[in-house]
């Protein structure tokens, strides 16, 4: 198996963070350089072609690291901004046809956020748990309400933030799960589970929440 090394996984302050693309690497003449047409090297994707950049080069020399892989299954490691991915790592895969992007899961504390495929999302609150406490006998089941946010980008700061909320309730799947910025957010689990004897601090909540990027 080819690759290339991952030099660095932690992205510098500010920056868009690490993450892995899957797909099949195909270059594409026709950009006009200083002196001839040079190649631009794409990874097509089932979510769309994404322009990898892996070292300086001059406009007419083609990149011979990522021209080893071209027309080749590859899983890339780097940095997504905008449409452009900034190449870390890549290596050959054994897939038949493009790789679908499969659903990942965070747990996150109250005012974490994370990023993935340029959509940054947050954990705000608790803002309701009605849930039976250990050590009750309850009418219902209750519920758990998490209230969230998600902006594009790999901040939210100067970014328009859609907030959203989420609910944990037995028997009621849909009230778990919300589809925003082309996101599917479903929540898992919320803890800790609420006990008669112990009073939850707010700022102890953690949630797990599953993301699916659906196009």
């Amino acid at each position: 198996m080819s690759k290339l090394p991952a030099e660095n996984q932690m992205s510098p302050r500010g920056q868009p963070p690490i993450d892995t693309f899957k797909g099949l690497v195909y270059a594409k003449h026709g950009r006009v350089g200083t002196r001839s047409e040079g190649p631009d090297y794409y990874l097509q994707t089932t979510r769309g072609d994404f322009l990898l950049r892996y070292q300086q080069r001059n406009l007419w020399e083609p990149d011979y690291h990522l021209e080893f892989f071209d027309r080749r299954m590859v899983a890339v490691s780097g940095a997504l901004n905008d449409k452009t991915i900034t190449v870390t790592g890549i290596e050959v895969i054994l897939a038949p046809v493009l790789p679908r992007e499969e659903a990942r899961q965070w747990k996150l504390k109250v005012g974490d956020s994370k990023t993935m495929d340029n959509v940054t999302f947050g954990f705000g609150e608790i803002t309701e748990d009605s849930r039976c406490a250990i050590g009750t006998v309850c009418v219902w089941e209750g519920r758990a309400v998490a209230s969230l946010w998600a902006s594009y980008g790999a901040s939210s700061l100067g970014r328009e933030v859609e907030s959203f909320s989420l609910t944990l309730r037995a028997a009621q799947a849909d009230l778990a799960t919300k589809t925003v910025l082309g996101m599917r957010f479903t929540l898992l689990e919320v803890e800790p589970y609420p006990n008669a004897a112990v009073r939850i601090d707010p700022k102890q909540y953690a949630i797990t929440l599953q993301v699916e990027r659906l196009a």
